[in-house]
């Protein structure tokens, strides 16, 4: 996954900055917005569903409750089983490594 490639891109980007600093969200949530990023780097981000559990160690509907916190602070938007990044990132400025997949 590309988390490091995407992690500067996120620190420079000052929308994206000033929703993570919301305080509805922790450390948890603002590390599940990277993983986010990686999977959509790596076009796996319909696969979020099915790896956040395992990533994150939680039931779907502890997850679920993860991610409505992010939906709120205004991150993501989900709509049915689908999820799309509030401020998607530019493919031209990952690395080599994340837009090959």
């Amino acid at each position: 996954m590309c988390t490091a490639s995407v992690a500067g891109l996120i620190f420079e980007h000052e929308e994206i900055q000033r929703l993570l600093a919301n305080p509805i969200l922790d450390m948890v949530h603002r590390q599940v917005v990277l993983t986010l990023y990686g999977l959509d780097a790596d076009r796996r981000l319909d696969e979020y569903q099915s790896l956040l559990p395992v990533y994150l160690n939680m039931s779907p509907e502890e997850c679920s409750a993860v991610m409505e916190k992010i939906e709120k602070a205004g991150l993501v938007v989900r709509s049915g089983n689908g999820l799309a990044l509030t401020y998607p990132l530019n493919p031209d400025r990952m690395e080599s490594s994340c837009r090959g997949h």
